[in-house]
């Protein structure tokens, strides 16, 4: 995580077990509003370089394998003032 100046703030990783990279980028999407609700941050931007995980966050694209990551993250995003992706 960054703050509005882009200095380092904090990292993460988390053990996820097996799955497909798509899988892996939408856990990564998925902690950083988790962190920023736990860091008292409600306005944060989530960038990702994989189109096809924003594409299924912004509801361009259906995965019915990840719909309950999906669900996870729209909640997360919920609990913040401002989430842009």
């Amino acid at each position: 995580m960054r703050d509005s100046a882009g200095n380092w703030l904090v990292g993460f990783r988390k053990y996820i077990g097996r799955g497909s990279a798509l899988n892996s980028k939408l856990w990564a999407i998925l902690t950083g509003p988790e962190m920023a609700q736990l860091k008292n941050n409600s306005k944060i931007i989530a960038e990702s370089e994989c189109l096809d995980a924003i594409e299924m966050i912004l509801g361009n694209s259906m995965n019915t394998l990840l719909m309950t990551l999906l669900r996870q993250i729209m909640e997360a995003k919920r609990q913040l003032q401002e989430v842009k992706f």
